[in-house]
């Protein structure tokens, strides 16, 4: 099965424009008018110092929800290896990652939840030798909800301890 989750880069950057362009026509009817003024009786200069945090706090909730891109791959390459390459969406300076997997060493996999809830998280943990290695978390909150769900099962069918919880 393979899975690319590209779609989803548009998606999340249309969610950052859409929300930008209002937080921007607020800010400037706030600055410019006194709508808002009228219609609370408080210091005008409030309301774009109020717009503009909630703005920063917007991008901030953004930038730790981690959004990657996410290439997972079992059918190419050699047969018996699962290739998973994310990196950031969201990066100057994207750091590519690369896991290869021989399926019948692929342990377990857990999803784990961070970030207030906000941000789900895959870590996966691979038989080496005689012990077991866990890589660290990747970040799958940038896949919609069918391609979480394709992820998980696929990476579980392959796992020597599947996974009891139900799936998302």
């Amino acid at each position: 099965m393979k899975l690319d989750n590209n779609d989803g880069y548009y998606r999340i950057t249309g969610q950052l424009i859409i929300t930008a362009f209002i937080f921007f026509c607020l800010l400037s009817i706030s600055v410019l008018y006194d709508v808002f003024h009228k219609l609370i009786p408080i210091p005008s200069w409030i309301f774009p110092v109020f717009f503009g945090l909630l703005f920063l706090i917007y991008i901030f909730i953004r930038s730790k929800k981690k959004f990657n891109f996410i290439i997972y791959d079992d059918e190419e390459e050699e047969d018996n290896f699962i290739l998973i390459k994310y990196y950031p969406m969201l990066s100057f300076n994207p750091k590519h990652q690369m896991l290869k997997i021989p399926k019948n060493a692929l342990y377990k996999i857990e999803i784990q939840k961070a970030f207030f809830n906000l941000r789900e998280e895959i870590i996966i943990y691979q038989i080496i030798k005689k012990d077991v290695a866990k890589y660290k978390p990747i970040s799958i909150t940038a896949l919609n909800k069918n391609e979480k769900k394709i992820f998980i099962q696929t990476l579980n069918q392959f796992a020597k301890v599947k996974m009891n919880e139900p799936i998302l």
